[in-house]
């Protein structure tokens, strides 16, 4: 798409490094999962940390131009969606301090051996005190952004744009009937009782 706004085309342009770094984390990560072996995790638990501290300072740098895009005068939809979204990612990072943006990549990082382990032994005690950790970062998180009536509304928001603790129960209080009476049935069907074991047991390999 070809924007026309000079502001916009800055934006844009200064913008490319955030989207690198963003691409290089996703890499990253997806890399994790798949062929990091164990003992470059420290490493790479750093690396993904310090990238979220990069893209952090590289997006609140870029909010004098956006504050100064969004006064502009005869924006297009899709130019307005930009200033949007890159409102919300400049109020994410001014609101979470640097220190507990660290810890949550770092404790992330450090959970995926444990988790890697728990999951292969099927003791969920291996695992369990890095869960917790990361569950309270993730309320200093959702503290730090603000919310109403739940924590997990600041973290929903972050995932799909003002979904709520509310619309949830709504959509599960629908589902979960439904669910109840086609389970017993599946669990029934000895062939997929076999496929759902097949597919486990790959996974944990």
């Amino acid at each position: 798409m070809v924007f026309s706004n000079p502001v916009i085309r800055e934006i844009i342009e200064r913008y490319k490094p955030i989207s690198a770094l963003r691409h290089s984390a996703s890499l990253l990560e997806w890399d994790n999962e798949v062929y990091m072996p164990d003992e470059g995790s420290d490493a790479r638990t750093f690396a993904l940390a310090q990238i979220a501290l990069m893209r952090q300072k590289a997006t609140i740098d870029l909010e004098s131009l956006v504050e100064k895009a969004a006064k502009v005068d005869g924006l297009t939809d899709p130019e307005k969606g930009i200033i949007r979204v890159l409102h919300r990612d400049i109020d994410y990072y001014r609101k979470v301090p640097p220190a507990l943006l660290e810890q949550l990549h770092t404790a992330s990082g450090e959970a995926i051996l444990p988790w890697r382990k728990a999951r292969q032994k099927s003791e969920f005690a291996i695992f369990e005190p890095h869960l917790t950790r990361i569950v309270e970062l993730k309320k200093q998180e959702a503290d730090s952004l603000g919310y109403e009536k739940y924590r997990f509304n600041a973290l929903l928001d972050l995932y799909e744009e003002g979904l709520t603790v509310d619309d949830l129960n709504g959509i599960f209080s629908k589902l979960i009937p439904d669910l109840k009476r086609i389970l017993p049935k599946q669990n029934r069907n000895q062939s997929f009782r076999k496929v759902t074991r097949s597919r486990t047991s790959s996974t944990i390999r």
